[in-house]
């Protein structure tokens, strides 16, 4: 009878250290959130500050340039946009905006800090 007891409290524990160690080594990690960020994105024109429309925002991960670009849209008539981006601890993304006319040299940013309105200035081709 006590060796039936001590045999199920050892597979109670058999089966909760295997249960931990798999936890810890596949399980989520704390310090990843699952939260989309959404960034404030003004563009202008550098030459005369005027709010620029119908600019493309492309992204992708900043840490692996072999990822293709994702496209979060355009800007609106004044010039300002707002994009969500998820997990933005794990990776900073790499932001691209260009002119679809081509009226305006393409910039590439890394956004460091989602709380702050990114202000984005294009220069004309000339």
């Amino acid at each position: 009878m006590v060796y039936r007891l001590i045999r199920k409290i050892l597979k109670g524990a058999s089966l909760t250290s295997a249960l931990f160690i798999f936890e810890a080594c596949y399980g989520t990690p704390y310090n990843i959130r699952f939260e989309d960020y959404c960034i404030r994105i003004g563009v202008y024109s550098a030459d005369d500050m005027s709010p620029l429309g119908g600019i493309a925002i492309k992204g992708k991960t900043y840490s692996d340039e072999s990822l293709e670009w994702v496209d979060y849209g355009y800007t609106n008539v004044d010039g300002s946009a707002e994009i969500c981006i998820p997990n933005f601890e794990c990776n900073s993304p790499l932001l691209r905006f260009e002119s679809e006319d081509g009226t305006y040299m393409a910039k590439d940013t890394v956004i460091t800090n989602p709380d702050v309105p990114v202000e984005i200035k294009l220069r004309k081709i000339r």
